[in-house]
């Protein structure tokens, strides 16, 4: 009889030997997974899921041009990094005062590591095959999972939309700083041609002048009707210089319009196709696989026993012959 064979049978005599002793391990180690698994020692856990496409923050020209209805790529992208941020999972520990509810001891040096760990562990951001995007939270209050997945879109809509308000008042600020200089820089030159042509044809301008450039195309028929008529002083091109720089105010005009109209509409939020709702059926543990994992790895520890001690009685057997 061959070794492996000689083994076999060993071990099957030694299960056969030791099965009331096998059984009784391997049910003690199932009773105590399934003591051990229950909410006393593991509480279970409840997930809450939302699902939501970013909204587009272009202009209403562009939303018109290109029948953009959601976010682009990069529109996607930045959203994800809105939500991953520390002002969003700041805004919600404060909010809902995730440090107490998780149980963390902030006397320890490193309570922020275990509170950032706890919040990544409980709280998932991910990217959905189409494209949506979906905050999925796991918490042993079904109620609160599905409050703070839906509270963590509105907080960032609410930052997001703060962080544009806040570049689109600096975009403002620094268009009327150049819509300024240049006015001053027409105003000479208006000067020059008012000088020229013995008249006030060119009236200073106003930001806040809606009219203006009608007002303005309106000179450039008169400036026309003098070169025409053939003044002295006025060429054609003091009339070109003076059209390129009523086109660059009327460009500047325009570009300020557009950011004051944006800073003073409500920002859009997001499209949430899928609110997160509660759902009183656990998620985790699974109780079930538990009980039967670790039964079979005690079945298989019982084996993996006998054979260790089959092959130790054989080594002192072969030793003492």
């Amino acid at each position: 009889m061959k070794s492996e064979e000689k083994l076999q049978v060993a071990l099957l005599r030694s299960l056969l030997k030791n099965k009331k002793t096998v059984i009784a391990f391997v049910l003690s180690v199932a009773l105590v997974s399934i003591v051990f698994s229950g909410p006393f020692f593991l509480a279970p856990l409840y997930k809450s899921e939302v699902i939501f496409y970013p909204p587009n923050t272009s202009s209403n020209k562009t939303l018109i041009q290109y029948d953009v209805r959601f976010g682009s790529e990069k529109e996607i992208d930045q959203h994800i990094q809105v939500l991953k941020s520390n002002l969003v999972r700041d805004s919600v520990i404060k909010k809902f005062n995730l440090i107490a509810h998780y149980g963390i001891d902030t006397t320890k040096t490193v309570w922020r590591y275990y509170l950032n760990k706890e919040y990544n562990e409980k709280i998932a951001i991910e990217r959905t095959r189409y494209n949506a995007l979906s905050v999925t939270v796991l918490d042993t209050d079904p109620v609160l999972a599905a409050t703070i997945a839906n509270t963590i879109v509105e907080i960032t809509d609410a930052i997001k939309a703060t962080i544009l308000r806040k570049n689109l008042s600096a975009a403002l600020s620094n268009l009327e700083k150049d819509y300024s200089n240049k006015v001053k820089e027409f105003d000479v030159f208006a000067a020059n041609i008012n000088r020229i042509v013995k008249d006030n044809y060119i009236p200073n301008l106003n930001l806040k002048n809606e009219s203006f450039v009608e007002r303005m195309k309106k000179q450039i028929d008169l400036i026309r009707e003098l070169t025409n008529n053939g003044s002295a002083d006025f060429d054609l091109k003091k009339q070109y210089n003076y059209e390129a720089m009523l086109a660059q105010l009327a460009e500047l005009q325009s570009s300020y319009e557009q950011a004051s109209s944006n800073l003073n509409t409500n920002f859009p939020t997001c499209y949430i196709i899928s609110p997160a709702q509660v759902n009183y059926q656990k998620d985790s543990p699974n109780r079930l696989l538990i009980v039967a994992l670790t039964t079979v790895l005690a079945g298989l520890f019982c084996i993996v026993w006998m054979l260790f001690s089959i092959q130790l009685k054989q080594v002192k057997h072969a030793l003492e012959s």
